[in-house]
């Protein structure tokens, strides 16, 4: 067939544009595959916009066959869950490191090295560049050895107590009633052990600590008395011409000690 020159940009003879070929799949990320090897394990590759269309795709690469490909049009890859750890606080270490100073140039930037076979440490010096040997020292503590937490005490317990009571001006019978524990208040901790909610090895750890402190805090309520007696005793024996304010005298003490008025 003969085609003229002048027919050659005529828009009658153009071909219709063909259809774009839709994808019957859904858009849903679990049909996100290879074209070549049809596998999902995919890794996010970029984005592709198209102007023309004004659609953007997403380009993978499949992990299997190491290959690229562009994905349709609202079909994407699923996004990774990433949950973040739990922040966990460290605890408080008890621990010393007391370090010797340098021989060579009196230096305290040291650093910890092995040891000898004699069981001597090698210490290096960050200001002179030097080594030198010398004795671990007695108080030095490995941190991860030492205890996370001391150990209750009950002399320092009943101290802080016997403080406490003096700074607020508690009544010292109050605080020994606060400090120990009636007859009810055992069976009922007896009655919780027998039941499993509490460690009966617990309940007896428990009530024999109370049962020291109390027993620390009125022997500083005795020394504390027995101080203000020997004070009092001090100024009875003053001559008679002495002139001052009135102290109280030893049973006022006992009654300030046992939390009366003054």
């Amino acid at each position: 067939m003969a085609l003229h020159l002048s027919q050659w940009n005529d828009p009658a003879r153009r071909q219709p544009p063909k259809p774009r070929k839709v994808s019957s799949r859904p858009a849903n990320s679990s049909h996100a595959e290879c074209p070549q090897c049809h596998s999902q394990n995919l890794r996010p590759a970029g984005w592709f916009t198209s102007r023309r269309y004004e659609e953007r795709h997403q380009d993978v690469q499949c992990r299997e066959c190491g290959r690229y490909s562009r994905l349709d049009v609202g079909v994407v890859l699923p996004k990774k869950e990433f949950s973040s750890p739990a922040r966990i606080v460290p605890d408080v270490l008890i621990a010393n490191d007391p370090r010797p100073s340098c021989p060579h140039c009196g230096g305290h930037r040291i650093q910890r090295r092995d040891r000898q076979r004699t069981g001597r440490r090698r210490w290096y010096c960050a200001d002179c560049d030097r080594r030198f040997v010398a004795d671990e020292s007695a108080a030095f503590l490995d941190h991860r050895k030492a205890q996370h937490f001391e150990e209750d005490d009950p002399q320092e317990e009943a101290e802080e107590l016997f403080r406490s009571a003096k700074r607020v001006g508690a009544n010292f019978q109050e605080m020994r009633e606060t400090i120990g524990y009636t007859e009810a208040q055992r069976r009922c901790l007896q009655f919780l052990a027998d039941q499993g909610l509490l460690a009966s090895g617990n309940v007896e750890a428990m009530l024999s600590f109370r049962d020291r402190v109390l027993e620390k805090f009125n022997n500083l309520v005795d020394a504390e008395l027995a101080v203000l007696a020997e004070k009092i005793g001090e100024q009875t024996s003053l001559p008679l011409n002495h002139a001052g304010p009135a102290k109280p005298g030893l049973a006022d003490t006992q009654t300030i000690m046992k939390g009366g008025p003054p």
